[in-house]
């Protein structure tokens, strides 16, 4: 998966965005569920491992707890301190509707780089 933003917070929201793509194939359905809201809090020692860290917690809490993702606002501090509020979608397990079965984010081939539009990251997730 390759990511992009403007800034560092921007390119985790997207990563969200994109992770949400790849784990729910029936987004028409998701209106008549439940919105709930959620906090994280992750601490890594570079940004590369909070990516990793936030896009498996994301796909944590969507297989073990029907949350699936809508829309992500992140603060980035200190480095590779992460705070976060999500808002999605609780999922019964009986209408769980995947596109795939996604495992992790690796660290395979990892890499966020500048560029000329701000940052570009690429992340390979475990089917």
């Amino acid at each position: 998966m390759v990511v992009t933003g403007a800034a560092l917070e921007e390119l985790f929201v997207h990563a969200a965005d994109g992770l949400a793509v790849q784990l729910f194939s029936a987004p028409e359905r998701l209106s008549g569920y439940k919105v709930v809201r959620r906090t994280i809090e992750l601490n890594a020692q570079t940004c590369e491992e909070l990516l990793v860290d936030w896009l498996n917690e994301l796909i944590y809490v969507f297989f073990a707890d029907g949350f699936l993702c809508a829309k992500a606002c992140v603060s980035i501090r200190e480095e590779a301190v992460l705070s976060g509020c999500v808002e999605g979608y609780s999922i019964p397990p009986k209408d769980m509707v995947y596109a795939r079965e996604i495992k992790a984010a690796t660290y395979h081939g990892l890499k966020i780089e500048k560029n000329d539009a701000g940052l570009e990251a690429e992340v390979l997730l475990d089917v």
